[in-house]
């Protein structure tokens, strides 16, 4: 339909041959940031999280968007329901160092991350 619509002889509005590229271009960007920011916490946050609810099962990163989107806007949901138990156990001496990074990891997935490709903060 693509092809057709840029090079076909029918009646396609010629605004929308300029246009389309500019949101196909956006649609992408919006995608990678999503699925690199999945990439980037899927061994230390996305893979434990997911063998903590869903025990003995393989964890297979979702190629989709909306899957993608589904879990980040759980999470975003959730996120000012723990904070302060995140805050407590941080400040915890008994927390220990790589418990205290994988913490830090979480607060930034839900408090800077997800809200910078979400579309509706």
């Amino acid at each position: 339909m693509i092809r057709q619509m840029y090079y076909g002889l029918g009646s396609v509005p010629v605004g929308m041959r300029t246009t389309m590229p500019i949101m196909l271009g956006m649609w992408h960007n919006f995608k990678m940031a999503h699925l690199l920011i999945y990439r980037l916490f899927a061994s230390t946050v996305f893979a434990p999280l997911f063998h903590h609810m869903v025990g003995g099962q393989a964890y297979v990163r979702p190629k989709k968007l909306s899957k993608m989107q589904i879990v980040f806007t759980r999470l975003r949901l959730a996120w000012p329901m723990v904070k302060q138990h995140f805050k407590d156990v941080k400040a915890d001496p008994r927390t220990q160092l790589h418990q205290a990074d994988l913490l830090q990891q979480v607060q930034d997935l839900c408090k800077f991350f997800i809200p910078a490709v979400s579309h509706n903060t």
